[in-house]
């Protein structure tokens, strides 16, 4: 059995969480398409093997991304997230993938449009929310830190 971390997640609008998880799917679906379509050479291609890795060490094989929208559409102001330790390193890998496909998008090199930068706040602040928690430091809610 794989060792666990729980972390909560305050004042995330459902939403905006949905925005980025549909968005990440799309672009996934992209870059993915693109490395099965005979066009490796394509500069985010390679991205594609990367970021299946890193879903799968973050959320497994279920979608803990898919409990926490419907949790937060039900009202519920803190959705508890238990993660797989090691995962920090992958979260943060993750954000940097992120911010990569987006410069492709913004570059032409993917179709898809780059998030907004509602949703961009919304994935680094999850990462760096689940950091400091993984540290000891309490919860702080995304409003109250998006209102600063």
């Amino acid at each position: 059995m794989t060792a666990t971390f729980s972390v909560q997640v305050r004042g995330l609008d459902p939403a905006l969480v949905e925005e980025a998880v549909e968005h990440l799917d799309e672009v996934f679906r992209e870059v993915r398409l693109l490395s099965t379509a005979g066009m490796r050479a394509h500069p985010v291609a390679s991205l594609a093997e990367q970021l299946r890795a890193l879903l799968e060490r973050i959320y497994g094989s279920g979608d803990g991304r898919q409990d926490m929208i419907d949790a937060l559409r039900t009202g519920d102001a803190d959705v508890e997230l238990v993660l797989p330790v090691g995962a920090e390193r992958d979260l943060v890998q993750l954000g940097i993938f992120l911010d990569q496909l987006d410069d492709a998008c913004r570059a032409g090199d993917l179709l898809s449009l780059p998030r907004r930068a509602a949703v961009a706040a919304v994935n680094w602040w999850s990462i760096s929310e689940i950091l400091r928690q993984r540290h000891g430091q309490p919860a702080t809610s995304f409003h109250a830190v998006a209102l600063r």
